[in-house]
């Protein structure tokens, strides 16, 4: 009678279990089939069925309640999207080198123009002095 009544609630709960709709990628066949050859003796009791059952639905739950990314469109997408922002990225870089190459040329030759405007200045300023003094000689005779 208790093993009779054991499989009348193993039908129901397969009965049960078929309405429930699980996503996963391993068949819960093989996964019953090798615990059940590793682990159990060939009668098991309703309570130890019951465990596993118990056990592999938590685990199902578990799987799908992870990251639920599992398309590899997904992937393929993010990797592009980072290859083309790495691109992006590495076209700015260069714009950047572009630019303080451009801005160092620019101020070397500010550099130099502010070196011959200082020359130049030295210059006017040494021959303003050799006027003034041959001014001021002409000026005593």
């Amino acid at each position: 009678m208790a093993n009779n009544l054991s499989s009348k609630q193993v039908q129901e709960l397969q009965h049960n279990s078929s309405e429930l709709t699980f996503k996963s990628n391993f068949s819960a066949g093989s996964v019953i089939d090798d615990i059940l050859s590793k682990s159990l003796p060939t009668r098991i009791s309703f309570r130890t069925l019951a465990r596993i059952i118990m056990a592999l639905i938590g685990s199902l739950k578990k799987a799908t309640s992870f990251h639920r990314v599992k398309d590899i469109t997904y992937w393929r997408n993010l990797a592009e999207s980072r290859e083309e922002t790495n691109k992006r990225y590495g076209r700015i870089i260069e714009m950047q080198h572009k630019r303080i190459h451009t801005l160092e040329s620019r101020l070397q030759i500010l550099v130099t123009l502010a070196r011959e405007t200082q020359k130049m200045l030295a210059e006017i300023g040494a021959e303003k002095r050799a006027s003034e003094e041959l001014g001021h000689g002409e000026h005593v005779d």
